[in-house]
């Protein structure tokens, strides 16, 4: 027998279910970081990252040294941050840079308490930031 052509249906149109979130209001707090924020935010991707990082951190003597690693050379040259834990926000102590190899040194820390470090790089946004372990330090 002769086909049909398939009855076309005028296209309904259903409200919207939810209210645009343009007229929300922020229920996130600034993005500026303040002075007085508990943790301090790393620049660089944090969720997945086109050349992820990772930084090691040992006492050895009366230097901390580490090597930031990265499948990337290129992101083994970092900023390296020493913080020391502190309840409400962390200390930052000294700022070095890694070598190309990755590898850092800085001065041990006087005081006695647990320390850490960060290796980001603003300027090179592909690069993870990347935290170490926390060590502890007793007094010398």
């Amino acid at each position: 027998g002769p086909t049909t052509p398939p009855t076309t249906q005028p296209p309904t149109t259903q409200p919207p279910t939810a209210p645009p979130t343009t007229t929300a209001p922020p229920t996130s707090p600034s993005p500026s970081p303040t002075p007085t924020a508990t943790a301090t935010p790393i620049p660089g991707c944090q969720v997945s990252c086109a050349y992820p990082r990772e930084v090691g951190l040992r006492v050895k003597g009366a230097t901390l040294r580490g090597t930031v690693t990265s499948t990337a050379t290129g992101c083994r040259d970092a900023t390296v941050t020493v913080w020391r834990e502190k309840k409400g926000a962390d200390q930052r102590l000294v700022v070095v840079s890694s070598r190309s190899s990755g590898a850092f040194r800085a001065t041990r820390p006087a005081r006695a308490g647990r320390y850490y470090v960060t290796a980001t790089s603003p300027d090179q946004p592909l690069c993870g930031s990347a935290q170490s372990r926390v060590v502890r330090l007793t007094r010398r």
